[in-house]
C-alpha cells in the first residue's frame, strides 16, 4: 500500500502511477466503478469489473463519523461501532450502484456476484477484559452462530454469503441454494453464463453452479472440498484443515461434526461415526497426494523484465518458516522487527542492477536507522558497507545472470541488533 493510505484522501495505484484521490477507500471504489462501466457502455464494450473492497476490514477501522455515528444508541466498543458503519457504508455504495445499473438498463445483461472473502475477524477481545462476552455468546451474538472466526478452520472462518443475479438464464433472486460451494466454483459457472468454452487442457477444480442457481439441480453429486490453513513454508498434513461435505465437517483430522444438528461446531462427534470419518480421511489423503506434488516449487517475483525494469522488493514476501512473523503492514514497520528472510527472485536478463534497501518506502523520506547494510544476491554476489548519517536508502549494484536466485539483505543496528531491509528497490541499469 502507498505510505500512510489511511482510508480518507489516499494514494492509489493507476495503470502503475500513484495518483492522490478525493473521498473515503470504498466511495472511490464504487465511483471509480461505476465510471468504468459507464466509459464501456458509452463505447459500446462489455466490460468485466472486478471490485474487491478493503473495508470493512477489522484491524483497521476507518468510517466517516455519520457513520460510526449510526451506531451510538447501541452499548458496544467503539471499534464496533466503527465497523458496522464500514459495512453500512458499503451497503449505500451497493445500492447507489445496482441503481445505476438499472437506470442505464444494465442489470438484465449483466452477471452480478457479490460475495464474502472470509468469517468476521472481530472477537470478544474487543470488549474490555471485565466485560468480554464468552465465546459461545458472542458466536451467536455476532458470527451467525457459527464458531471460529478468519483465519480458523471451523466454518465461522470461512463460510460467507454469496448472491448471484442473472435473469436471463433464469437467476434473479428468492432461491436459497443450501449444497456446499465453493471460490473454485465461480470460473466454471462464469464460464457457462458467458458461452466460454474451457480452454484445451485446462483441468478446473470447481463446479459450474448454474444447475443450482436456476432450480435444475436434479442430480448434483454429493461433493467434498477441502481448506487449510498453513502459513509455513512446508506444508504440513492435516494443519489446520476442514474436509467439508453437504452434512459433514472433519476438523485437523481429530473432530468431526454433524452440521444438520450442530451447525455451531459445539458437540464432536468423531467416536460415534468411524465409517463417514474413514471416508473423508480418504478423501483428503488422495487431495493431499495430488496437490503435494507441488510442494517444492516456488512462484519467484521478477526483477528486471523489460515489461517493468523498477520493482520493489518488500518484507510481506519473505521466505520464512512462519508467515504469521512476516511484518505485512505499515504499523509492523513502525515497530522496527527484527525479523529477516529472503525473496525467491527470478532475474530476467542479465546486466547490472541497483538495490536500494530501505527501512521504509521512498516517498516516506525515512532516514536509515542501521550502522552497516549488507546485501547477498545467491552465491554470486555478497557486500556490506556503513550507512551514511542521513540516509534514506543504500545503494548496492551487481551484475546479474537471467535465472533463479535468492536475495536477502540486512540492516545492522549500531548495538548489533539485525534485521531485513524492508523494502529493496530494484533498477535494471543495462546489459
Amino acid at each position: 500500500d502507498y505510505w500512510g493510505n489511511d482510508y480518507f484522501e489516499d494514494h492509489y495505484n493507476n495503470l502503475g502511477v500513484w495518483e492522490p484521490y478525493q473521498g473515503y477507500c470504498t466511495d472511490v471504489w464504487f465511483r471509480e466503478s461505476l465510471r468504468f462501466i459507464r466509459e464501456s457502455q458509452l463505447k459500446e464494450e462489455p466490460f468485466f469489473l472486478y471490485l474487491p473492497t478493503n473495508a470493512a476490514h477489522q484491524t483497521r477501522v476507518h468510517v466517516a463519523e455519520r457513520y460510526r455515528a449510526l451506531y451510538d444508541h447501541i452499548d458496544v466498543p467503539e471499534q464496533m461501532k466503527i465497523f458496522w458503519g464500514m459495512i453500512t457504508n458499503i451497503d449505500d455504495n451497493l445500492g447507489v450502484f445496482l441503481d445505476r445499473l438499472e437506470r442505464w438498463g444494465l442489470m438484465d445483461n449483466t452477471i452480478l456476484v457479490i460475495i464474502g472473502d472470509n468469517g468476521t475477524q472481530s472477537g470478544p477481545n474487543w470488549w474490555p477484559r471485565d466485560q468480554r462476552p464468552d465465546e459461545e455468546m458472542w458466536s451467536d451474538w455476532m458470527n451467525a452462530g457459527m464458531r471460529g472466526n478468519k483465519s480458523t478452520q471451523y466454518d465461522g472462518g470461512h463460510r460467507v454469503f454469496s448472491f448471484v443475479h442473472y435473469p436471463p438464464a433464469g437467476i434473479a433472486g428468492g432461491r436459497i441454494v443450501r449444497q456446499i460451494t465453493a471460490h473454485i466454483d465461480i470460473l466454471p459457472t462464469l464460464l457457462e453464463l458467458t458461452g466460454i468454452d474451457v480452454p484445451e487442457g485446462l483441468e478446473l477444480d470447481g463446479m459450474s453452479l448454474v444447475p443450482l442457481l436456476n432450480g435444475e439441480a436434479e442430480g448434483w453429486p454429493e461433493r467434498t472440498l477441502f481448506l487449510q490453513n498453513q502459513r509455513v513454508l512446508d506444508p504440513v498434513k492435516w494443519r489446520m484443515t476442514a474436509v467439508m461435505t453437504d452434512r459433514w465437517r472433519l476438523v485437523d483430522n481429530t473432530e468431526l461434526y454433524d452440521m444438520q444438528v450442530d451447525p455451531g461446531q459445539r458437540n464432536n462427534v468423531i467416536d460415534e461415526h468411524p465409517e463417514v470419518v474413514a471416508t473423508l480421511r480418504s478423501a483428503y489423503d488422495v487431495w493431499w497426494d495430488a496437490i503435494s506434488q507441488r510442494f517444492n516449487e516456488t512462484t519467484p517475483l521478477y526483477i528486471g523484465a523489460e515489461q517493468q525494469p523498477t520493482v520493489q522488493l518488500n518484507a510481506h514476501d519473505w521466505m520464512i518458516e512462519n508467515a504469521r512473523d512476516i511484518p505485512w503492514n505499515q504499523p509492523h514497520i513502525f515497530g522496527r522487527p527484527a525479523v529477516n528472510g529472503p525473496w525467491h527472485v527470478r532475474v530476467a536478463r542479465d546486466g547490472r542492477y541497483a538495490f536500494n534497501l530501505r527501512e521504509r518506502p521512498e516517498v516516506a523520506g525515512f532516514p536509515l536507522t542501521a550502522a552497516h547494510a549488507r546485501l547477498r544476491i545467491g552465491d554470486l554476489f555478497d557486500e556490506a558497507k556503513p550507512v551514511p548519517e542521513g540516509a534514506t536508502k543504500l545503494r548496492f549494484e551487481a551484475e546479474l545472470e537471467a535465472g533463479d536466485t535468492k536475495v536477502k539483505s540486512w540492516l545492522v543496528d549500531p548495538d548489533g541488533e539485525t534485521r531485513g531491509a524492508y523494502y529493496v528497490d530494484v533498477h535494471f541499469l543495462g546489459r
